[in-house]
């Protein structure tokens, strides 16, 4: 009886020379086995009255039942024999020796390589890094994925000296495509760590040696590992991490959301981020309450300042909806599938314009002197989706004002100090130096020039402020107050906006902490955002 029966007594039965009747689904194997060997009869379970008929039968018949008997006997001997079921076992035996045979000498030769597959900024597909995927290059086969050989590597403990290779080889790429670029810092590698890698003693030697020769900086490197890595011994896991962290290593906890065991993970273990499963983003088109699942883990991982990316977006609308959600980086083939080494440089020239150069000043100057009219009030767009700033400036200029955009926060510093904007739009999310670092250096940066410069000019006459920052300094200053109230007079002068997806209580309150003068949330409300502009900009 199938379920309930090991197959094995199927066999047995036949072997004894006796007549055998199954009792089995109609989708089962046996039934096949049976009409081969034409020995006996199968029956759904239930049909006990056939059963018995075919009982009642047999004995009644004696003839009939020899026949059974013999034809399958006849059908073991011919099947299922010693002799031919050892050289079932040793094909078995064979295939297993020679893979691992055609594992050890494709280590020793040297027939692995890597494909590279770019980790975009979703906002405006720019290349941040690139995640290093291992494949196989088969004499005979060609190129193999790691799902035709992995479980392999790791039964035979080849992973190891095969993932020290992969590490050293991937940031040796790294290295020389950064010296090729002129945002060499910003471009990074992620590496995906099987368990047994993870949990090495020399782990965290080994990666100091490839980083140290490679010249490479740990803050360029991220460590994908999966939860089974943690939870095979949590507190090695914790002081794995940890040491990981005080190089500056990012490691992403990589396949997330594929159970929901997988949040109680994100405040045990210092991570810095998490990448969301492909069977989730799958979905998003059809499943409204995996949109929900995955805003979820973004509000958690903001409140434990872990960033979230996702892998294996295909559509355009799966990129929409992630951006709604709040995840600002991935990849998938929407933007590209992994790519030999060789094509990279030609994908950042198309992909990734060089970045703002401080020690450059006239492309400043450019960027002052291509605006319409210079007396007419400037604004300084900082924000690193290419897109918001396209908005931002057409809602801009079509009020009547200039505009510079910067692509970051340490470009917008500069901007300011070289062009010194009437007003400063800040995107709260942006990458190295978020919106509320940038407002508090900003803030910071002013106040210093007031100290230094214009207090200094105003008493000796020489000025270059406009009427109104040098009427409000100087007044301050005869309240004998100079330097602070001084300072607080012109940060409110030049007026810095916040514009961000970030609606909680903390991101707004930390805003205005920073010296934010206004908070406004995205999707932009631009009948508000008129109003707010001309109110600011009439300060």
């Amino acid at each position: 009886m199938e379920g309930l029966v090991a197959p094995s007594k199927f066999y047995s039965a036949l072997s004894s020379g006796r007549p055998v009747a199954v009792i089995c689904e109609k989708h089962s194997y046996l039934r096949q086995l049976v009409s081969e060997a034409n020995c006996g009869a199968a029956f759904d379970n239930g049909d006990s009255k056939g059963l018995a008929g075919f009982i009642r039968y047999l004995i009644k018949d004696s003839q009939v039942n020899q026949q059974f008997g013999t034809a399958g006997h006849r059908f073991i001997q011919s099947n299922f024999t010693p002799e031919l079921i050892s050289k079932q076992y040793l094909k078995i035996l064979q295939r297993a020796v020679l893979k691992d045979a055609d594992l050890r000498r494709a280590v020793a030769q040297q027939e692995f390589c890597l494909e590279y597959q770019p980790i975009i900024t979703l906002g405006n597909s720019r290349i941040r890094g690139f995640e290093a995927l291992l494949r196989w290059q088969h004499p005979q086969r060609g190129i193999l994925h790691p799902a035709e050989f992995l479980s392999a590597i790791e039964e035979t403990g080849l992973i190891i000296p095969l993932g020290w290779w992969l590490l050293n080889q991937a940031c040796h790429q790294l290295r020389q495509w950064q010296m090729q670029i002129s945002d060499e810092h910003t471009l990074g590698i992620s590496i995906n760590l099987s368990t047994c890698q993870f949990l090495q003693p020399d782990l965290i030697p080994q990666i100091d040696r490839i980083l140290d020769s490679n010249t490479l900086k740990g803050s360029c490197l991220t460590l994908q590992i999966s939860e089974e890595s943690l939870m095979v011994d949590p507190a090695a896991a914790t002081a794995i991490l940890m040491q990981l962290r005080s190089r500056h290593i990012q490691v992403c906890l990589d396949g997330f959301g594929k159970g929901v065991a997988s949040l109680s993970y994100l405040h045990r273990f210092p991570i810095t981020s998490i990448e969301i499963d492909r069977s989730l983003v799958s979905r998003l088109e059809t499943d409204a309450e995996v949109a929900k699942l995955i805003g979820t883990i973004v509000a958690l991982a903001q409140d434990l300042e872990i960033d979230v990316s996702a892998e294996g977006f295909e559509t355009l609308n799966q990129v929409q909806k992630l951006k709604t959600i709040g995840i600002q980086q991935g990849q998938g083939y929407w933007f590209s599938p992994a790519i030999q080494p060789e094509n990279i440089l030609d994908l950042l020239k198309q992909h990734n314009q060089p970045r703002f150069i401080a020690s450059e000043p006239s492309k400043i100057s450019d960027l002052a002197d291509s605006t319409p009219c210079p007396t007419t009030p400037l604004v300084l767009i900082a924000d690193d989706e290419k897109l918001m700033r396209t908005l931002l400036r057409r809602a801009i200029e079509k009020e009547g004002y200039r505009v510079v955009e910067a692509e970051s926060g340490e470009q917008a510093l500069i901007l300011y100090r070289q062009l010194q904007p009437d007003m400063v739009l800040l995107d709260a999310m942006m990458p190295e130096m978020d919106g509320f670092d940038c407002c508090s250096q900003l803030r910071q940066v002013v106040a210093g020039t007031i100290q230094s410069t214009e207090i200094r000019s105003l008493e000796d006459g020489t000025a270059t402020l406009s009427d109104n920052q040098s009427n409000l300094i100087l007044g301050a200053v005869s309240a004998q107050n100079a330097t602070s109230t001084a300072v607080v007079t012109v940060l409110n002068h030049c007026p810095v906006m916040i514009i961000t997806s970030l609606d909680d209580v903390d991101s707004v309150d930390r805003a205005f902490e920073v010296g934010a003068t206004d908070y406004i949330t995205k999707p932009v409300n631009w009948a508000v955002f008129r109003q707010r502009l001309h109110r600011l900009l009439a300060l």
